[in-house]
């Protein structure tokens, strides 16, 4: 029983000190003088940033017998991705979202726009 007393009392004594280092420690704010009003708006708005990708994959077929033609293509796997990537905001709660057009400009572009984007 002696020894039992001998480990529960410091352990409880631990524990003790423990809690009551957290109900002190829960009452301390962070000193935030140092802290700019760019570095908080950036804090409060990181949320709503999101990545944009948009691209398309042009896959190549080619009857050609020129040997140069083929092994560049072979060195692609046949295929050329284009587009973009990019940043965007998310700006109502329903989900719309603000970028730059050049970023999803692929979304729309047709078949033969996007096979000359590849050429280039």
């Amino acid at each position: 029983m002696r020894k039992r007393a001998m480990i529960t009392l410091p352990i409880s004594i631990i524990f003790a000190v423990c809690i009551a280092a957290s109900f002190f420690l829960m009452n301390i704010k962070p000193d935030t003088s140092h802290v700019s009003q760019a570095q908080k708006l950036a804090e409060y708005t990181k949320p709503a940033v999101v990545r944009i990708v948009d691209y398309a994959i042009v896959e190549w077929k080619f009857v050609n017998n020129d040997p140069d033609v083929d092994a560049y293509l072979h060195q692609l796997d046949y295929r050329t991705m284009i587009g973009a990537s990019g940043s965007g905001a998310i700006i109502s709660s329903n989900g719309y979202i603000v970028t730059n057009a050049h970023v999803v400009e692929y979304s729309k572009a047709e078949e033969k726009d996007i096979a000359h984007a590849a050429f280039e």
